[in-house]
């Protein structure tokens, strides 16, 4: 965030009514990263979520195999 401060103040030294441009680029980017902490979480869940089903159709899978070796 502090480059994007930065960078900001660069391009307009004198901050002529840059405040509130400022102030929306930092909501902007807050909200940002509240997003990609959202979508993070949400991408931990379903790597579960997968990871059991995974672990479902492969304990099926040995089921099945196990029983067409005895058939």
């Amino acid at each position: 965030m502090i480059n994007l401060v930065c960078k900001i103040s660069s391009i307009n030294p004198a901050g002529s009514g840059d405040s509130q441009q400022l102030a929306q680029l930092q909501i902007l980017y807050k909200a940002r990263g509240r997003k990609l902490e959202e979508l993070t979480n949400e991408m931990e869940v379903l790597k579960g979520e997968s990871g059991r089903e995974l672990r479902i159709l492969k304990h099926q899978l040995s089921v099945a195999k196990g029983r067409w070796a005895c058939a």
